[in-house]
């Protein structure tokens, strides 16, 4: 059985402040992270918490800068920047959510090391 959406954000708050979390131990010294994926009707509750987060952290409480960023605004961001979105509408309507997915992976190269995510990421 899955864990709340409250337990797994109490997990995931404890998980980032262990100074271990923040330190980069890979074999490319890249930095960890914390992808939280929920059920669409948790959003406010999500919303609330990491807002909470935020405040919490621009205080200087927990001693790091916390950076939080969505997926969801990022890929929707690309979608309307590149004027694809009309057209995923479309091919999604025709080709159905699978298909679409496969599209907007690929063309967000979400599999490469340079992708738009990295690539967005690594401007803020």
């Amino acid at each position: 059985m899955m864990a709340s959406v409250q337990a797994r954000l109490d997990e995931m708050e404890a998980a980032i402040k262990k100074p271990s979390f923040r330190q980069s131990s890979g074999r490319a010294n890249e930095v960890n992270y914390w992808v939280f994926d929920y059920p669409p009707e948790c959003e406010l509750e999500v919303r609330e918490r990491v807002e909470y987060l935020k405040k919490k952290n621009r205080k200087g409480v927990d001693g790091f800068e916390l950076v939080v960023f969505d997926l969801y605004d990022i890929i929707m961001d690309y979608l309307e920047k590149e004027d694809f979105l009309e057209q995923c509408y479309r091919f999604e309507k025709r080709r159905g959510l699978d298909r679409i997915t496969k599209a907007v992976n690929n063309a967000m190269k979400i599999n490469d090391d340079d992708s738009y995510i990295v690539q967005y990421m690594s401007t803020m």
